[in-house]
Formats: structure tokens, C-alpha cells, sequence
């Protein structure tokens, strides 16, 4: 498996893996009318923008012998309560379902961590309260929640809960 930066040429393959991740992920949580009716189709612009060169957002996707099986984005945080420069911000990141548990999210969040900006010295995510794999999966790699919660776009039913890491620096740096 390989990970690396994304290119517009990536934005078929990323939103094939969006739409199907998002339905697995969230059946359950969100009518399967909705899930179903999602189209990768409708996401590759938006893709090929995020992984443009200039772009703000961080795009790194994983590959292994069949093609692209997994994405993370990341870029500054959209939250107000976080200052400039003290914390990146994980938007995405999915895989192909069949590739759940062998290691390929773990290799994505990784790197993403290490793509962080060397001055910024911590990592956010927003999830779903009730999605305790997704919540599982964040905890083994050591974020924790930051006590921040707002209602999830997915209901009035469900909370989003922030997470975070402290991302270790060599030589001192913050």
C-alpha cells in the first residue's frame, strides 16, 4: 500500500470511495433513500477544486494494487473557538469499505498527521456520537474528545462530538 498526495486526476477514484464509505458508514443514521441516492458523479468537481494545485486542503489518498482505496482531507479548522495556527482540521477520510481493518486508515490518519503544518501542534475531527467504530478507530490512535459538541447536520436526534491530538514535535517545536 501506498500513500500519497492527491491530484485532480485522483477526483473520480476519491469520489467513488466518498460515496461508498458514506454508505456504509452512515446506514443507520441517515434513511437508506438518502444514502442510495448519492452519486459519486456529483462529487468529482468538488474533488478535482480540493486537490487543484493551490488549494488550501490537504488531500492524501491510499493505493494498493487495485487502485485508490482510501482518502483523507485536512486543512485549517473551520471552527471559530480555534485560534489560527493552533490546530488542523481532519474533514474526511474513508475507505473503501472492503478495506476496513487492515491497516489503511491507520496509514492514511498517520500521514495526514504528519502533514501537518509544523507549527500547528494539534489535530481535529468532528464524528458522529453514535458511531462507535468511527469513535473507536480516533481513540485507538489517540485523540480524545475535547468536551466541544453541535448538532450533527445528520439530525436533530444526533451530536457531533470534537476530537483531538496533541501532535508530538521533535526538538521542542509547538
Amino acid at each position: 500500500m501506498n500513500v500519497r498526495h492527491a491530484t485532480p486526476e485522483d477526483a473520480e477514484a476519491i469520489a467513488k470511495v466518498h460515496v461508498a464509505g458514506w454508505r456504509t458508514a452512515y446506514r443507520g443514521f441517515v434513511p437508506d433513500a438518502e444514502l442510495d441516492a448519492l452519486r459519486w458523479q456529483d462529487r468529482v468537481a468538488d474533488w478535482r477544486e480540493r486537490t487543484a494545485p493551490g488549494s488550501t486542503v490537504t488531500v492524501l489518498v491510499a493505493e494498493d494494487d487495485g487502485g485508490l482505496v482510501g482518502f483523507a482531507s485536512s486543512g485549517p479548522p473551520r471552527d471559530e473557538d480555534l485560534v489560527a495556527g493552533r490546530a488542523w482540521e481532519l474533514y474526511a477520510i474513508y475507505l473503501g469499505p472492503s478495506t476496513w481493518r487492515r491497516g489503511v486508515g491507520t496509514a492514511l490518519l498517520r500521514s495526514t498527521i504528519e502533514a501537518v503544518p509544523t507549527h500547528v501542534p494539534a489535530l481535529v475531527l468532528w464524528v458522529l456520537d453514535g458511531n462507535a467504530r468511527a469513535r473507536g478507530f480516533y481513540e485507538r490512535n489517540g485523540f480524545v474528545p475535547d468536551g466541544t459538541t453541535v448538532p450533527s447536520r445528520l439530525g436533530p436526534q444526533y451530536q457531533d462530538l470534537r476530537y483531538r491530538i496533541e501532535i508530538p514535535r521533535s526538538g521542542g517545536e509547538a
